[in-house]
């Protein structure tokens, strides 16, 4: 998308949610063969986050992951796997205005946390779990000791 305005981007892209059994998928086409889809996923003890990306324009390229939440602490509580090689960090309050930044209403800003994962490779899955533990491997992950595909 591209700023058009102080608070607006255009084109929006579209989006293609849908209902399964055990949660909801989003996806889109944001750039001509990239795809971006997200699965959230209920479970008996917690939440479980599907972030695929592929078609990094037919090579490996870089993409990053951001966390973000009011202290560290909490955003520790995430467990996060990915399927390629990766990078994390903790940020807080870069002083450039970037991440790090948090605001409860318009012209407010409080410092704050950022987990970023950062991966290299042409076709990422990032898999985040909360309240639940979490194992990923090449067509699966599994939660709890229960195994879900990677679709």
């Amino acid at each position: 998308m591209r700023r058009v305005g102080r608070f607006l981007w255009l084109p929006w892209v579209t989006c293609a949610p849908r209902w399964q059994a055990d949660g909801l998928v989003a996806s889109h086409l944001g750039f001509p063969g990239f795809r971006s889809q997200r699965r959230v996923i209920k479970t008996a003890n917690g939440f479980v986050i599907v972030d695929r990306l592929s078609g990094l324009l037919k090579q490996e390229g870089q993409c990053t992951l951001r966390w973000h939440g009011r202290s560290r602490a909490g955003l520790e509580q995430l467990t996060v796997a990915c399927s390629a090689p990766s990078t994390e960090a903790y940020v807080t309050a870069l002083p450039d205005g970037g991440e790090g930044w948090h605001s409860t209403h318009y012209g407010s800003k409080e410092p704050s946390w950022c987990r970023r994962i950062t991966a290299t490779g042409r076709d990422v899955t990032f898999v985040t779990a909360l309240g639940c533990s979490l194992r990923l491997e090449a067509k699966s992950f599994f939660v709890d000791g229960e195994e879900y595909p990677l679709e």
